[in-house]
């Protein structure tokens, strides 16, 4: 949505985890697959640059200390949300591959958990409060998210539940309001014109821009 030079270098780069993302992933595991969670993770004090670290079993996914505490504390505040943990019990498909074409462009992803009438969308952040969040939406582009997930599914309740990745780790569930929606419709109209309208050259921004 940047410029064509974004997506070009985006498509080239390699794709290398980053602690945010292992710590959202083991999020995800916790939550959505318990069972699975506790078969693949485990908890080290070991560094990752140690031989000791390396004779560990790779075939598990090791957190530190601090990760670990953390998804535990994550895990009980979850539960205690009543309201979230209805939403999880409700939907009898987890990571679920969603695919098809909008506006004949081709388009991918993964639902955290779904039904056949509801959406769930686990994010973790730094603030979960509405004001902050609602930052998040927009910096993040979940609304756009929402666009293309209700698109390919039919589905209209769109749900996201935030999770702050930090002490005291507070749940809430979030329904985009109508608005949020009309605007991730919007930019996902535009997205996809300009990308039908592209002539495959690497370039920038537009030139002699107006700043408003």
């Amino acid at each position: 949505m940047k410029s064509p030079a974004h997506f070009v270098a985006y498509k080239n780069k390699d794709f290398k985890e980053t602690p945010a993302m292992r710590f959202g992933t083991a999020v995800h595991a916790a939550i959505l697959e318990p069972e699975e969670f506790a078969k693949e993770y485990d908890r080290t004090d070991l560094r990752k640059n140690t031989k000791a670290y390396k004779e560990l079993d790779q075939s598990k996914i090791w957190l530190n200390n601090s990760d670990w505490v953390a998804v535990q504390s994550i895990k009980r505040r979850f539960k205690q949300n009543l309201h979230a943990t209805d939403l999880i019990a409700h939907c009898n498909m987890r990571e679920k591959e969603v695919k098809g074409e909008i506006f004949d462009v081709p388009f991918r992803g993964f639902v955290d958990a779904m039904s056949n009438d509801t959406i769930i969308d686990i994010k973790t952040t730094q603030d979960g409060s509405p004001q902050g969040f609602s930052r998040s939406v927009f910096n993040f582009s979940y609304h756009l998210q929402a666009a293309i997930y209700r698109e390919l599914t039919g589905i209209n309740d769109y749900f996201i539940i935030a999770i702050e990745n930090t002490s005291p780790y507070n749940v809430t569930v979030y329904k985009l309001s109508q608005e949020y929606l009309d605007r991730g419709y919007a930019v996902l109209t535009q997205g996809v014109m300009e990308f039908n309208r592209w002539d495959g050259e690497e370039t920038g921004y537009e030139q002699n821009v107006e700043l408003d």
